[in-house]
């Protein structure tokens, strides 16, 4: 049961939840349901019909607050089709400073976010627990009681259609509108959440406003709790901050009956891109119909990952870089979609490849198949429930869709039970001819061809094999899920122009075959636990994640010792995963950010691997070789240049014992030595660059520091700061101005100094004033100290999200792995909390004193080839 739609083009292994079931004495296992770790919501209402769902989670630090609104794009009445629900988000976050619901949850060291469905609107807080009552009364005030002003209404509206330009410059939104538009005709599900820029340039402030008081009001939302307060204390300010809102009166209903689909449709939709973009869907049921969960078990049979059909017959096959299958089931009947991405000459066979799969899974599955996607459903709920937004999100769309909070538990019982016979049946119900929508995005002209306690929580601690290889070890018993890594320098920073791609490559290659075991095989045995296997290569590093279901932690950690010490690095696999690199680096040309990024870090960077092209080139990618690859393997992968950790719901001894036995024999790693960069003074440069899309890009770059650097907590605080939504750069740049989509500062911290980067998406006409604003922004930061109130809010925000950031096990060890890879030490993250509780003011004038000088200064430009920038 997905209800909310995957970035398909965005799919990438690290993100996939492979599926199976393993068994004692074999790599797979016979069929079996197992539930999930029980759960327990306590239910309340209050007067005037808000709807209060708490779960207790003892362990966690963490509050997290998620307010559904049981209205989205397809429930607007007669504003359908003009993005209201999802500028009416926009607006909620608008307020006097004393108000605003992001300034108060910065200040309290959390976070917010808010998104905008089909048939929902969601808002969440996250915060420290200690830090939980102003936030909560915060965010029902702002949704249910929101005072933004007709300048707010016209500033986000003009935000809203620069968002609009931004999707539409991509074609996986073109993709996405394409197919919903053909595959409903009358439905409101075929409109734009966001959007037809006409309609909403329409829209006026008081419509907007009436519609809030009849859809925003408490008998029309949910609110899910999760955290360790008290209930009744909870409850309590909950009854306390709504009790002067008022039930709201019904809007009006929106049209939802579509008229049975009789033939095949077809559409062709041209856009400037060197990939195609292709999509089937047929119609189906919404969340709460009996044929869901055989639906999901089908759509993981044909795009569950690298042990589908799809995948093997299309992107093993080097058809297509990418595929995924999904039963999209929201409120009202959904979709059940199929996408691939692929070279326009490929179209043709893609298409026929689909349609072969989609008709032979009209006779069922295998038994592995079945336990793929039985284990897969099931570890996808189970990994979620580490995160509290995650669960309390789950608790809110499942009452909004279903009426019962814990739907999941009764979801996976129904998926356990799913056969062949009915994985068959529901393929000749649903995927028929005359049912099917087909639609493709390519060039105009291009050839197709076609919860738990606080109790087992265990300190973390660092041990080492005998060799010296250290070993990050962390018992934590809330949830039997245990996590591994392998972590060793490596990445761009070790990588050379005419080979640059290397080491992704490289990291890819790891779980495409050891000398055991094929690409099939890993795979298999990955998804037979129900686990996800996540490779990485960054700047400074290089590994793999594998995380389990604990009761599989010996065959997991055997089989990524397997891959970490007796890689293949196969040739015909090598093929493939340069095929996929050569389309990510198209698709990055064909981005703005991705082209001005490129750009920049040549500039700031010149020889330093740290300025190469993050990905590599075509020409550097085809340069690579096996040969190269696994020579390059055996120099960096030994003692002295590896870190492991193992996490979650482990036995330490018996995983040292494992370990000494598999990584206690590795000889020395032998790196090579980088040159230094050493950043030195210059006349400002500004680079510019023409691209064919309607929006424009700004970078205003500076070198960075070193992971080690003492001022780190300083730059912290200092990227909070920018970041804000009640911040100066936002402020001067969002809200007084109306000058951008979106503004951001980032960076990257390296063994050798990084990279400071201030963003921001615009109008091509309003370029320079952009520009202008950031450098007043900087020197403003410069020039006076930050007030005490405003360093104290930043240090809050900070020390919440790095909070938020460590939930899952795999986070924090790959947090502390690092650590102890950089020299830094295992604890550094407590350490770093310290430091940055210590920042003054001063401070953080300083910093921006010494990094952000003129002298040192880079600006990027990438702008639409006919647009005007003014200077």
């Amino acid at each position: 049961m997905r209800t909310m739609r995957r970035g398909m083009y965005y799919l990438v292994l690290c993100c996939e939840a492979l599926a199976l079931n393993a068994a004692a004495g074999s790599r797979f296992a016979s069929a079996g349901s197992f539930p999930l770790p029980a759960r327990s919501v306590i239910r309340q209402e209050t007067a005037n019909g808000l709807v209060v769902l708490m779960e207790r989670v003892p362990a966690s630090r963490l509050m997290q607050f998620s307010l559904l609104i049981k209205s989205g794009s397809a429930t607007e009445g007669p504003l359908l089709g003009s993005g209201a629900t999802h500028l009416l988000e926009h607006l909620i976050f608008k307020a006097e400073p004393e108000k605003n619901l992001a300034s108060i949850v910065e200040k309290a060291g959390g976070y917010t976010n808010a998104h905008t469905s089909l048939d929902h609107t969601l808002f969440t807080v996250t915060v420290p627990f200690e830090n939980w009552r102003e936030p909560l009364d915060a965010l029902l005030r702002a949704v249910f009681s929101p005072s933004f002003s007709e300048e707010d209404f016209a500033r986000e509206r003009e935000v809203v259609l620069r968002e609009i330009a931004r999707a539409e410059d991509r074609p996986e939104y073109q993709l996405s509108r394409c197919l919903w538009e053909t595959a409903f005709l009358v439905h409101p599900y075929r409109l734009p959440v966001i959007g037809y820029p006409d309609l909403l340039q329409q829209l006026t402030c008081e419509e907007v406003r009436k519609y809030h008081a009849s859809a925003y009001s408490p008998d029309n939302a949910i609110l899910a709790i999760v955290g360790p307060a008290d209930a009744d204390e909870v409850f309590g300010a909950v009854r306390s901050s709504v009790s002067g809102v008022r039930r709201g009166f019904p809007w009006p209903a929106s049209p939802l009956s579509e008229p049975r689909q009789t033939g095949f449709r077809e559409r062709v939709k041209p856009f400037p891109t060197k990939l195609a973009y292709l999509s089937f869907a047929c119609r189906i049921g919404s969340a709460t119909s009996p044929d869901t969960p055989a639906l999901d078990v089908l759509a993981w049979v044909l795009g569950g990952g690298r042990s589908s059909r799809l995948y093997r017959s299309l992107v093993e096959a080097g058809k297509a870089y990418q595929v995924s299958a999904e039963a999209y089931t929201p409120k009202e009947p959904g979709l059940f979609i199929i996408q691939a991405v692929c070279d326009p000459e490929k179209v043709g066979e893609v298409r026929r490849t689909i349609l072969r799969e989609v008709s032979r899974a009209k006779s069922g599955a295998t038994d592995k198949e079945l336990e793929q996607a039985r284990n897969g459903l099931h570890s996808q709920l189970l990994f979620s429930l580490e995160s509290v937004e995650e669960r309390a999100g789950d608790l809110a769309t499942s009452m909004h869709l279903t009426g019962n909070p814990l739907f999941s538990s009764d979801y996976l019982a129904s998926v356990s039970q799913v056969d062949s016979k009915r994985v068959a049946e529901v393929a000749r119900q649903y995927l028929t001819e005359t049912g099917m929508t087909f639609c493709v995005v390519k060039e105009e002209g291009a050839a197709t061809g076609a919860a738990g306690s606080e109790e087992g929580a265990g300190a973390a601690r660092l041990e080492r094999l005998a060799n010296g290889i250290p070993v990050f070890l962390k018992r934590d018993r809330t949830l039997p899920i245990v996590s591994f890594s392998v972590l060793m320098k490596g990445g761009m920073l070790f990588e050379k122009k005419e080979t640059n791609g290397l080491f992704p490559m490289m990291a890819r290659l790891l779980i495409r075959g050891t000398e055991r075991f094929s690409a099939r095989d890993i795979s298999d045995m990955v998804a037979s636990w129900g686990g996800s296997i996540s490779p990485y290569s960054g700047n400074n590093s290089m590994g793999l994640t594998l995380t389990v279901p604990a009761r599989y932690w010996q065959q997991a950690l055997s089989l990524l010792a397997d891959i970490a010490c007796n890689p293949s690095f196969p040739e015909k696999e090598l093929q493939r995963e340069r095929q996929e690199a050569i389309a990510e680096i198209v698709a990055r040309e064909e981005s703005a950010g991705g082209v001005a990024g490129r750009i920049l870090r040549e500039k700031i960077f010149a020889a330093h691997p740290y300025g190469l092209p993050d990905g590599g080139t075509k020409e550097s990618v085809e340069a690579v070789t096996a040969s190269l690859v696994r020579e390059t393997y055996r120099l960096f992968f030994g003692a002295g240049n590896i870190v492991i950790t193992a996490s979650g719901d482990i036995d330490e001894r018996r995983v040292m014992k494992e370990l000494a036995e598999k990584f206690g024999s590795l000889s020395p790693a032998r790196i090579p030595q980088v040159e230094r960069f050493l950043p030195a003074d210059h006349e400002p440069v500004v680079a510019r660059q023409g691209i064919k899309k309607k929006e424009a890009v700004v970078l205003i770059g500076y070198p960075g520091i070193t992971v080690d650097d003492r001022r780190r907590a300083v730059l912290e605080v200092f990227a909070s700061l920018m970041n804000q939504q009640d911040g100066t750069l936002f402020d001067r740049l969002r809200e007084k101005e109306a000058l951008v989509y979106a503004t951001h500062f980032t960076y990257f911290l390296g063994l050798q100094p990084g990279a400071l980067i201030f963003s921001a998406q615009c109008r091509p006409d309003r370029v320079e004033r952009v520009r202008q604003v950031i450098e007043e922004v900087i020197a403003d930061v410069a020039a006076r100290p930050i007030s005490a109130d405003a360093l104290e809010k930043n240090k809050r925000k900070v020390l919440g999200h790095q909070r938020i950031s460590r939930q899952t096990l795999s986070s924090q060890a790959l947090e502390a792995g690092l650590s102890v890879l950089y020299g830094l030490g295992h604890d550094y993250a407590e350490q770093l909390e310290r430091e940055v509780r210590a920042v003054t003011p001063q401070d953080v004038q300083s910093f921006a004193q010494e990094f952000f000088r003129p002298r040192r200064q880079v600006t990027v430009i990438v702008a639409p080839e006919d647009g005007t920038i003014h200077k």
